[in-house]
């Protein structure tokens, strides 16, 4: 097979087929993976990954996950397996054992980068919806104002900050925030806290009354 796909100069009808037909297997099986939890108590190269509350919870979102990394795991074993030639199944594993392998690779780092995405469109959409009551009487805010809000409360309480509220928001533990961060879970119960007195006391600059 793997001398056929290499005449094929990975194009073509047949080559197509041989794509469509691994990436429906790795879509149905880390399917499997991420709804048992699996992927999450398997050890890696890396270690294992974390689950984060509130990822996948979001509609579409593991099917979005999945597509991402089954592209990810095919250009790793197309770049390594085939064209680095590092795969044989002859002396080892089966196309498919070696292709999940692949896909497992790549999780982390997809999950990783799909999780920081998430939580910076989750502190634009949710943050303001969180601080605003302190602010104004109203509870919601437009995109334009929202967008100045946050700008506002950057300058004052710093961006990284405005990360810890946001990852408050979504339901990480302060060990995890701490972790993130590399500083203690009091530090980030004592930023917080001065934060929150902090935007109590707030006012915005040149706001547009609502």
């Amino acid at each position: 097979m793997c001398r056929r796909l290499r005449e094929l100069k990975y194009q073509g009808p047949e080559w197509e087929e041989f794509v469509d037909a691994l990436t429906s297997y790795g879509i149905a099986r880390l399917r499997l993976l991420i709804s048992t939890g699996v992927i999450f108590e398997e050890d890696t190269v890396f270690g294992r990954t974390q689950r984060y509350s509130g990822l996948l919870d979001q509609p579409g979102e593991a099917d979005e996950l999945i597509d991402d990394v089954v592209l990810a795991g095919f250009a790793i074993f197309v770049r390594k397996g085939l064209v680095g030639r590092q795969w044989d199944p002859a002396k080892g594993a089966s196309l498919t054992t070696y292709f999940m392998g692949a896909c497992k690779l790549a999780f982390r780092d997809v999950y990783q980068a799909r999780r920081r995405r998430h939580r910076r469109v989750f502190e634009h959409e949710h943050l303001c919806d969180d601080l605003s009551p302190f602010l104004f009487d109203h509870e919601t805010l437009n995109d334009d104002d929202c967008e100045e809000l946050l700008d506002q409360l950057t300058d004052v309480l710093g961006g990284e900050v405005m990360q810890m509220f946001g990852m408050v928001r979504d339901g990480y533990l302060q060990s995890e925030i701490a972790e993130h961060f590399g500083v203690t879970a009091k530090t980030v119960e004592r930023r917080i806290a001065h934060a929150r007195a902090k935007v109590r006391g707030f006012r915005p600059k040149n706001w547009r009354e609502a």
